[in-house]
């Protein structure tokens, strides 16, 4: 595949399917209160938020090595301050799930973020 973005599309919609089956295991295996109910809902967010941050990171930064890191930056605080208030906002309309709601999606947050890194 020539096109850059089309080969990260493939590979992260394959390392999103291999988190689904171990979020899946993991359902099974520990208890209902320490999976979140939204966890379903995480991945196709995080695939788009994801795919989303490539495009705009890699889009014309080819030439200047400055508008790469300068897009990188962008793209890195704006993930962050969505998902910040995206965790805060739900926290307090459900309480209840609020811890496993918070530990699922930081940890999904890095993830994704550590295989888009690696991407590029």
């Amino acid at each position: 595949m020539k096109n850059p973005f089309k080969k990260f599309t493939v590979n992260l919609f394959v390392f999103s399917f291999a988190l689904g089956v171990v979020a899946i295991i993991l359902a099974q295996v520990l208890p209902a209160e320490y999976i979140s109910p939204v966890l379903p809902l995480m991945f196709p967010f995080f695939f788009m938020i994801t795919l989303a941050g490539f495009y705009f990171i890699t889009k014309e930064t080819e030439s200047v090595f400055s508008n790469f890191v300068n897009r990188f930056m962008l793209a890195t605080f704006g993930k962050m301050f969505l998902s910040v208030i995206i965790m805060i906002a739900y926290s307090f309309s459900n309480k209840t799930d609020a811890v496993p709601f918070i530990i699922s999606f930081f940890l999904l947050f890095i993830l994704f973020s550590v295989f888009e890194v690696i991407a590029l």
